[in-house]
């Protein structure tokens, strides 16, 4: 088996252009050995993190759902309930499976990421519905009104960027461990 170390782009080793011509070795951006690129890592850690605080609003959920807004819980209570405990669940098992370096990870992930997809339909779907319990003749209604959409606009793109970000972070993940794969049967 050839020791030098692989690019990540194909399987032949690639030379340091700056390198003297007499010194010229082979160089890599990163070793097949090593762990997974820091970005998964990092995103997982995030994740779990996020599980955490995320936990704790299904749990409020809970208690809204038996004691809270009732239109809220016949329209879309239940659905951020289970959308929510999907994201826990499937995010905590994903994001171990990545830190743990476990081929299982990915599909565990691409499930948070659509439950994720789900709770953001979900929580977008659930204005109109605050909106319409706001009394007419509240103080600032206005203000309370606009401050609600610009709320919520920015709640979706945050998570569509946070969706995004773990998507990147899944594919970066998978192709490590393919490539990992490679190698060990060479």
């Amino acid at each position: 088996m050839n020791d030098a170390p692989l690019s990540p782009f194909d399987d032949s080793p690639f030379v340091n252009p700056y390198a003297s011509p007499q010194f010229s070795q082979p160089v890599m951006a990163r070793s097949v050995e090593r762990g997974p690129p820091t970005f998964p890592k990092v995103v997982a850690i995030i994740d779990l993190v996020f599980c955490a605080i995320r936990a704790l609003i299904v749990l409020l959920s809970i208690v809204a759902i038996f004691g809270g807004n009732v239109e809220l819980v016949e329209t879309t209570g239940w659905l951020e309930l289970i959308s929510g405990a999907g994201i826990v669940v499937f995010g905590t098992i994903a994001a171990i499976g990545i830190l743990s370096q476990a081929d299982w990870a990915v599909p565990f992930g691409w499930i948070t990421v659509a439950f994720t997809a789900a709770s953001t339909v979900v929580g977008v779907s659930q204005i109109p519905i605050v909106l319409r319990s706001v009394p007419a003749d509240m103080p600032n209604h206005d203000a309370f009104v606009t401050g609600t959409i610009i709320g919520a606009v920015g709640m979706a793109i945050v998570r569509v960027a946070l969706i995004l970000m773990y998507a990147f972070a899944l594919q970066r993940f998978s192709a490590w461990r393919r490539q990992r794969s490679r190698a060990a049967f060479r």
